[in-house]
């Protein structure tokens, strides 16, 4: 996440839902640019911002840099990681999930597969075979993280450079799967940003037709329709819960 912005509300969140599922795990919070003004817990990582590097305003490169300053920073840490956006919130804690080495595990991203077979994309990796329609939450060792991050920032900067993606969101997430189909890795594709066990609540996903974008911390919202997917509502509880709390 990157200081002053709306990532710091989610990753409160994030990290409530976290607590409240009695989750046993270490959450890690990288931010970028400086501190938050939010209370993320005693695991913050203050990274440099990386959002100009290559030329451009780009704020997705906040992610592949500040893994790759991190990494550098902490030489060592459990093997498996899982990584998510601020935008994400647990409601159960997660089943021991594991990585193994060579074979990480990434959410399905629908619109991926056709980005995929673009030819400037597959031309970035000598094993277009192993291109994986993934994106967030992603679970990976820290050794497959520490091998495949400089071709995920070069990748990424590549993409950029010669406009090879027309959505101006997606060269990091394009970018992290021809690095890592180019050190070799084989994904398990899952299905999980939906609930039960979490929901990634970017826009549309599951249905959702509420805006993160619009939202003012922390103000409540409306109850979803009894026609609304589980998750959705669930979700909306959740936020209108932490922003009770909020409120005093």
């Amino acid at each position: 996440m990157e200081a002053g912005t709306a990532g710091e509300w989610q990753a409160a969140l994030l990290r409530y839902s976290i607590l409240r599922a009695n989750q046993d795990s270490r959450f890690i919070v990288l931010c970028a640019g400086g501190g938050p003004s939010e209370d993320l817990g005693d695991d913050v990582v203050v990274t440099a911002s990386y959002r100009d590097r290559g030329g451009g305003d780009y704020a997705p490169l906040n992610r592949p840099y500040g893994i790759g300053e991190w990494l550098s920073r902490n030489p060592s840490t459990r093997n498996s990681l899982l990584i998510l956006d601020a935008d994400v919130v647990l409601f159960r804690a997660l089943p021991g999930w594991s990585a193994t080495p060579g074979h990480p595990c990434g959410q399905f991203f629908h619109d991926m597969p056709g980005m995929l077979r673009e030819s400037g994309v597959r031309g970035l990796t000598e094993h277009p075979e192993l291109l994986a329609p993934v994106g967030i939450p992603l679970l990976i060792t820290r050794g497959d993280l520490e091998a495949l991050t400089p071709g995920w920032i070069e990748d990424t900067l590549t993409l950029r450079r010669y406009g090879l993606l027309a959505n101006r969101w997606v060269p990091e997430m394009v970018g992290y799967c021809t690095a890592a189909a180019s050190c070799g890795l084989e994904h398990q594709v899952m299905e999980v940003a939906c609930g039960p066990l979490l929901f990634h609540y970017y826009h549309r996903n599951c249905g959702l037709q509420w805006m993160k974008a619009q939202y003012r911390p922390w103000e409540p919202v409306l109850d979803a329709p009894p026609s609304a997917a589980p998750v959705i509502q669930a979700f909306g509880q959740l936020l209108n819960e932490y922003a009770a709390l909020r409120r005093g």
